[in-house]
């Protein structure tokens, strides 16, 4: 944008000089006042291509003067500049505008996206150390407990399966320590949900957790 600025600077005061130049050396008519000096031809030239009011003080129309004094030399001047200012150069500053808001869009595209796997990174960071929790706390009521064990075994098409699980009881003990009320509140888990988690997760209704539906269920809570 900015040298789009400078080029659109340099033409016009190309143009204005020489403007001036003709006018100086052949003053005909009341319009070529308006290009006397290059101050005036530079503010002439803005009102007439820029600001569309290209008129004497008078009200009289500048190009039809001009013509009168100059001929269709100025004629087809002016026509060139007027096309050359509406065609080029109008389509070289809307194609940097274009660009410009296309390095931004795609600039923003690669913050979030850099934003997403960092909260992924995280988030897989807190899952991680909630599963350690649930797991360690799985394994020391399997050593506690002889009579009761945790390990189920699941026949999996012809192949058996070691599973641990969770009661209700060890998770919700697990639940209230202060380290995992932590990684919830991380989680961005709610209290409200945190009430009847152990129901929420339960989708098959056994009474029991493994990891994979406390992982499953975490995930959805969080949306």
């Amino acid at each position: 944008l900015f040298w789009a600025g400078v080029l659109l600077s340099l033409l016009f005061y190309v143009i204005a000089v020489t403007l001036t130049q003709i006018t100086s050396a052949n003053e005909i008519g009341e319009a070529a006042q308006l290009f006397s000096t290059l101050p005036r031809s530079m503010d002439t030239l803005f009102r007439c291509l820029v600001a569309m009011e290209c008129s004497m003080p008078d009200g009289k129309p500048i190009a039809p003067e001009m013509a009168k004094a100059y001929g269709w030399t100025f004629i087809l001047g002016y026509w060139l500049i007027v096309s050359m200012m509406n065609f080029g150069i109008g389509n070289l500053v809307n194609a940097v505008f274009v660009e410009n808001t296309i390095a931004a869009a795609r600039h923003n595209q690669e913050k979030i996206k850099r934003r997403r796997t960092s909260e992924s990174r995280r988030v897989a960071r807190l899952m991680l150390r909630l599963v350690s929790k649930f797991t360690r706390a799985a394994a020391a009521e399997v050593e506690d407990s002889s009579s009761e064990s945790l390990d189920v075994e699941k026949d999996m098409g012809g192949r058996k399966e070691k599973t641990s699980e969770l009661t209700r009881a060890v998770f919700n003990e697990v639940k209230a320590d202060d380290e995992m009320c932590k990684i919830f509140d991380e989680l961005e888990i709610a209290e409200d949900d945190r009430e009847d988690l152990f129901d929420t997760l339960d989708v098959d209704g056994n009474g029991e957790l493994s990891i994979v539906e406390i992982t499953t269920g975490i995930m959805k809570l969080r949306g």
